[in-house]
């Protein structure tokens, strides 16, 4: 239907109210209601005058069903794109906001399951509203063969989104989604010292008592490397203490956290960038360390990473990443959170490491806490999946 379930429309608004996007995707216009919205309360509800000339914010849309634009959308959309969001969607840049709403059950299911991974690339945060169960059955409506229903989803397939609400409607579930990258999620972390560490923003792990052990054993492993790439450096606590002639590079999502480095620790060998591991290109280097930084982000977002880091190794590189080898299981969580993982069992299931460093980390349900070391090319099989 070119309309929608209005039970979740407060939810939405206060999602993007919160984050103040300067960039909006709505995929799926329809009658175009969303886009109304969103130009309201993004240039109109606390804007400085009212008319075009206030607006500030670009709202983008996906339709594919050319035959629902009408000039109400025209004039409320910066640009309309007309076709099939899985193939549009590749094309366009980040928004700050992506709004999906009832798009998922009208594609294929292994279509969609693509078109749900692109939406999460393209978007800081993403909403969506999805119908869930076997009751939502339809046919074309309209004319518009594309609503026909065509996969059926349940509230677990978004098992590691950042929130979810399921309501019924007609006596059938429907649920609300939203999806935060990395960025925003770990930007919150500092903000709210979300670990409670007076020691350090980056947790308990990362206390100079903590690290002891790895310190140590870095120290002997960087003199034979020109360069480190520190992936999740978090605000470098205890890695700046290791003394390393080569050249630095620190990289996280965090923007709070990357501006401290830059201000407190940054050298002619030694640099710090705001990156997003999951989505943007890593610097060249002959080391990647991902000490407690995979723990917390869902299975496909450590497999984006691995992938990632296996493109921008240099040839002959090494990759370093926190494991525990007695983890009999690999949960998975919304990104943001934290989970032990054995990075030598499903849905991972690397090679033996190389070497193997327990951390003696003093807690006794994790023990076992250590950094496994592997050669980049052990990544490879991440590129395609």
């Amino acid at each position: 239907m070119p309309s929608s379930y209005h039970g979740f429309l407060v939810n939405i608004l206060n999602e993007l109210l919160w984050l103040k996007p300067s960039t909006v995707l709505d995929v799926g216009i329809g009658f175009g209601k969303m886009g109304m919205l969103f130009r309201e309360y993004c240039d109109v509800f606390c804007a400085e005058g009212y008319g075009r000339e206030h607006w500030k914010t670009t709202i983008d849309g996906i339709e594919v069903f050319a035959d629902y634009i009408m000039d109400h959308q025209r004039a409320i959309y910066d640009n309309i794109y007309i076709g099939d969001a899985a193939k549009i969607l590749p094309t366009l840049p980040e928004y700050d906001f992506v709004y999906a709403g009832d798009v998922l059950e009208h594609f294929d299911r292994n279509v969609g399951e693509q078109v749900l991974s692109l939406l999460r690339i393209k978007a800081k945060k993403l909403v969506m509203c999805v119908p869930v169960g076997p009751k939502w059955k339809q046919s074309p409506v309209f004319g518009n063969v594309h609503e026909t229903h065509r996969a059926v989803w349940m509230p677990e397939d978004f098992a590691d989104a950042s929130k979810i609400k399921v309501v019924t409607f007609n006596s059938k579930p429907i649920c609300m989604v939203v999806y935060e990258n990395a960025s925003t999620v770990f930007d919150k972390a500092a903000d709210n010292n979300k670990w409670h560490n007076e020691e350090t923003l980056s947790g308990e792990g990362s206390t100079f008592a903590n690290t002891a052990v790895i310190r140590a054993e870095l120290e002997t492993l960087l003199n034979s490397i020109d360069n480190l790439v520190d992936v999740g450096c978090g605000d470098c606590n205890w890695i700046t203490s290791i003394p390393f002639t080569g050249d630095y590079y620190g990289v996280d999502a965090s923007k709070k956290l990357i501006k401290s480095n830059n201000t407190l620790f940054a050298s002619k060998h030694r640099q710090f960038d705001c990156i997003n591991a999951i989505r943007e290109d890593l610097p060249a280097g002959d080391l990647y360390l991902c000490r407690d930084m995979l723990v917390h982000l869902c299975n496909m977002d450590v497999a984006r990473v691995l992938a990632n880091i296996y493109l921008s190794s240099k040839e002959g590189g090494t990759f370093i990443a926190t494991t525990f080898p007695n983890q009999q299981e690999n949960t998975n969580i919304q990104t943001g959170g934290w989970r032990p993982l054995n990075l030598q069992l499903p849905p991972f299931i690397l090679p033996d490491p190389i070497t193997i460093i327990n951390e003696k980390y003093d807690h006794i349900d994790y023990c076992d806490k250590s950094l496994g070391i592997w050669p980049t090319s052990a990544l490879r099989k991440f590129v395609n999946e």
